[in-house]
């Protein structure tokens, strides 16, 4: 999502008696707390690729950033708010953190959520619809010729060349 230039920095609250108090309210009431304060706390509204997104003052905020600025104040140029649970709705302060794109990409290697390329393959990749078990199910049962491609890929959601894709190795070859 790009942002308007200097937009999580302004507080356009500030001057407004109560309207900071409303909105703060407003928005935590749209965040799932019940799990306590050690867990995650998913934004139960809009999402957008699978962040919480919301109107502030007419402005589009993902919502662990309005998360971090109700609770901690502005966030600095060039700063990207991160989560240490990899949980892209939560909008836990504690599960939050400052950091450069760089140390986004650094904690995401380190969580082994990349391979040795810097690419996610198979399941940790964030549009993966299968699993490596249920790739291998695929392949065991059209070996046993229990099944169709075209019956595979209705079952599973997928085109038939698709699935032919992942029977002959093509797709997910890091499967045996």
């Amino acid at each position: 999502m790009r942002y308007l230039p200097g937009h999580y920095r302004r507080e356009p609250w500030k001057d407004r008696p109560g309207v900071r108090e409303r909105i703060t309210a407003h928005f935590w009431s749209r965040v799932d707390r019940s799990a306590g304060d050690g867990a995650c706390w998913p934004w139960q509204g809009c999402t957008l690729h699978g962040y919480g997104v919301v109107q502030f003052f007419g402005e589009r905020w993902q919502a662990h950033r309005l998360a971090w600025t109700l609770t901690n104040g502005p966030i600095p140029d060039g700063i990207e708010v991160l989560h240490k649970c990899d949980h892209h709705p939560c909008c836990n302060p504690s599960d939050l953190f400052l950091g450069t794109q760089a140390d986004n990409m650094h904690d995401m290697i380190a969580k082994g959520r990349s391979n040795h390329e810097g690419k996610a393959r198979g399941s940790r990749h964030g549009r993966a619809k299968l699993t490596e078990d249920k790739v291998l199910s695929i392949r065991e049962r059209y070996a046993k010729r229990d099944v169709r491609m075209l019956d595979l890929a209705d079952e599973y959601g997928m085109s038939k060349s698709t699935i032919g894709r992942i029977i002959s190795g093509k797709y997910w070859p890091h499967v045996q």
